[in-house]
């Protein structure tokens, strides 16, 4: 009797099974409730028609409550067959258990309401015997109570000067905010988050007593009087009494300018307000303090009267300023005569890319497909960019980090990216940035690898680690599957393996030791990644142990022993 003695790991892989069209979740069950804190919702008492289909409405504070659900299920449906299917929405706390008669109780987490689209709870029913079998989709409506309000300490504004209000909510996961400014009647405006708080900015731009209204937009709705869900709040309203500033305020057309070559020595056309006080074909000093001997931040030069009462001019920048900073006063000489504001910046210049491996920044740009990455960009001007990889997803948020020295993005890669190398561009104009591709050559465990001896083909996984043969071996065969390697949702990529032969006598005298090394079994046509694997070095899917073997396994003697050890 020969002994064979092998080394094994074993993987245990779960699929999901197909999944049918949704039923009428009405034939399934009579009555859902759902405990969220002291409050109880039940489906047949907080129904709320939304986008033609009845959803389970229930109200939350935290953005991921524990929520305690119970399911009466309709009296001809076994309540054995019934199964909840997971979700990315929430995680199961307490498994699913058949209470009295014909009722499910299950407990489970919630993740980020506030984020959460398209919520529901899906059973299905396995039982092929009757006519419920199928799955079952019942729809959530998670809203909450939000308020948003505006307390300033002063009512008094300055035409063409920029004011901060800090709003006060209770919610601010929930409130929607604008990047850009919005124009309206007066005044121009936007609702931003800074240091976790809601910050109103208004910029007046006419005088006498002016009634701001700012809309609110929601991301997780309330509910009205009637019952139905709407994604706005009632506008923050409030009446200001705007002032005149001691130097005339003229507004220019535009809100930024980017300093580069041509904008210092040709300059940029813009228009600016006119006033009576205004001379054509005169250059003006634009600079930084009202007393003399400021700093020289632009020229202007008034061209020509406009129809609009603007006057066109041309204005050559030469440094930098925020609005943050002051105005900027238009001189004549060194006698200031108005006052203006607006950004000057640099432009964008992106200095160094980094992606967020195990907790730390890393410049090391390798990514890999299917995975989502967090990528962070540093430069200067990054707030004027529009950063983008046209193979990859963009999937960042709204309350994604961006500012003049900074931009956070998250991005998803497919995958059948096919290009190795990713190029970032800014507005479609390559930044000189990019990324590489790189394919997954991860160690999968040994489920897709078998030995075939006496006409057996055996996987490793479900050998034990000694294996008794009564007879002579006339073959030892290892071989893979290639299709096993790589799944829809998860790559290993190529698999580099090394076998160790080790044969000894029926006495556990030494006989041979056997290495066979660069053993390459690359992912089979069923890898979403089969196309892009280079296959210059993959090697066959079997190999015959025995053309490696001095002592061939039939002519071993009784007792003897191969040791086989695979390993990556």
């Amino acid at each position: 009797m020969n002994t064979r003695i092998l080394t094994l790991s074993l993987l245990i892989l779960t699929l999901p099974g197909a999944r049918v069209n949704a039923q009428a979740i009405s034939r399934l069950i009579s009555e859902a409730e759902i405990r969220v804190d002291t409050s109880l919702y039940r489906f047949s008492d907080h129904q709320v028609q939304f986008k033609d289909e009845a959803h389970l409405a229930f109200m939350y504070s935290e953005t991921d409550p524990v929520c305690q659900v119970d399911i009466m299920l309709q009296p001809e449906v076994d309540v054995n067959t019934v199964s909840l299917m997971p979700s990315r929405d929430f995680t199961l706390v307490d498994s699913l258990l058949a209470m009295d008669g014909q009722r499910l109780r299950f407990k489970v987490r919630f993740r980020d309401l506030f984020n959460s689209d398209f919520l529901k709870f899906t059973f299905s029913v396995s039982d092929t015997g009757l006519a419920y079998q199928g799955v079952y989709e019942l729809p959530l409506l998670p809203h909450t109570h939000t308020y948003l309000k505006l307390y300033p300490t002063s009512d008094e504004l300055y035409i063409g000067e920029e004011k901060v209000f800090e709003m006060v909510t209770n919610q601010i996961d929930n409130i929607q905010v604008q990047n850009d400014w919005i124009e309206s009647e007066g005044y121009n405006y936007r609702i931003r988050k800074t240091f976790n708080q809601v910050q109103l900015q208004i910029i007046p731009n006419r005088l006498g007593t002016q009634h701001i209204t700012v809309p609110v937009h929601l991301r997780k709705p309330v509910l009205d009087t009637t019952g139905m869900p709407v994604y706005e709040l009632p506008p923050v309203e409030y009446n200001f009494r705007v002032s005149q500033s001691r130097l005339q305020f003229l507004n220019i057309d535009r809100r930024e300018i980017t300093i580069n070559d041509s904008t210092r020595s040709q300059g940029l056309e813009i228009q600016l307000d006119n006033s009576r006080l205004l001379r054509m074909q005169r250059t003006y000093r634009v600079e930084n303090q009202e007393q003399a001997g400021g700093g020289l931040i632009a020229e202007i030069f008034t061209k020509n009267l406009l129809a609009n009462n603007k006057v066109l001019c041309l204005m050559r920048v030469y440094d930098y300023h925020r609005k943050s900073e002051g105005y900027l006063y238009i001189k004549e000489g060194d006698r200031p005569m108005f006052i203006t504001n607006i950004d000057i910046t640099p432009k964008t210049r992106v200095d160094r890319i980094s992606i967020l491996r195990e907790g730390n920044w890393s410049e090391n740009l390798a990514i890999y497909p299917g995975e989502t990455i967090d990528l962070k960009i540093e430069g200067v001007g990054l707030h004027k960019a529009r950063f983008n990889f046209p193979e990859l997803i963009d999937v960042s948020t709204d309350s994604t980090l961006r500012s003049e020295n900074l931009a956070m993005y998250k991005f998803h890669v497919p995958m059948d990216v096919s290009a190795r190398r990713l190029n970032l561009f800014d507005h479609a104009i390559p930044t000189g940035r990019s990324l590489i591709v790189r394919e997954f050559s991860d160690p999968r465990p040994f489920d897709f690898v078998w030995i075939e001896y006496q006409g057996r083909k055996v996987p490793i996984a479900d050998l034990s680690s000694t294996v008794l043969v009564d007879g002579t071996i006339q073959n030892l065969v290892f071989g893979a599957e290639p299709d096993m390697i790589d799944g829809p949702d998860k790559l290993y990529g190529k698999q580099y393996l090394k076998i160790e032969l080790t044969v000894t006598g029926r006495r556990n005298e030494l006989i041979e030791v056997k290495t066979i090394d660069n053993i390459v079994v690359c992912p089979g046509l069923e890898s979403p990644r089969h196309g892009y694997y280079g296959s210059g070095d993959c090697g066959p899917e079997t190999y015959d142990l025995n053309k490696y073997m001095r002592k061939k396994s039939h002519g071993l003697e009784i007792w003897s022993q191969i040791k086989i050890k695979v390993s990556h």
